[in-house]
């Protein structure tokens, strides 16, 4: 979730893929962030993204206004609730996962890899996680 140039960008989930969602005219102060992990309707036009040479990158979902968007089930009110998965299921397919939500494992961190890596273990096995880093707002205001 991203708001810049007075529009927001919302990266979303479901089992055909990852899409991104943006709301032109954004003047809100506060990010909507009870969408984060909520199951939502969305109604808008679709455009492609493409790149320089015209390759389709990824699909677009352009919305009106946030009144466009309606949540069917919010998300949980804690994240840290949810019950945790054994990194050996983490290779199996998971309908939760592949909607785009957020999954919860439990271990002991094995290495710190900085920038970007964690590898953590439970008793079923271990992985390695590669962290994100915070998106450069080109927007300061």
């Amino acid at each position: 979730m991203l708001a810049e140039y007075g529009r927001l960008i919302l990266d979303f989930g479901e089992a055909g893929g990852r899409f991104q969602a943006h709301v032109p005219e954004f003047r809100a102060t506060n990010l909507p962030l009870h969408l984060i992990d909520a199951r939502v309707e969305m109604t808008g036009v679709v455009g492609a993204n493409l790149s320089p040479q015209e390759q389709l990158l990824g699909i677009r979902l352009y919305l009106p206004s946030l009144e466009d968007i309606h949540v069917l089930d919010a998300a949980p009110t804690n994240s840290f609730d949810r019950p945790s998965q054994s990194i050996d299921s983490l290779l199996w397919f998971n309908p939760a996962a592949a909607a785009g939500q957020r999954i919860k494992v439990s271990g002991t961190v094995t290495l710190v890899a900085p920038p970007s890596r964690v590898f953590i273990r439970d008793a079923s096995g271990g992985t390695g996680v590669k962290l994100l880093p915070p998106q450069a707002r080109l927007d300061r205001n």
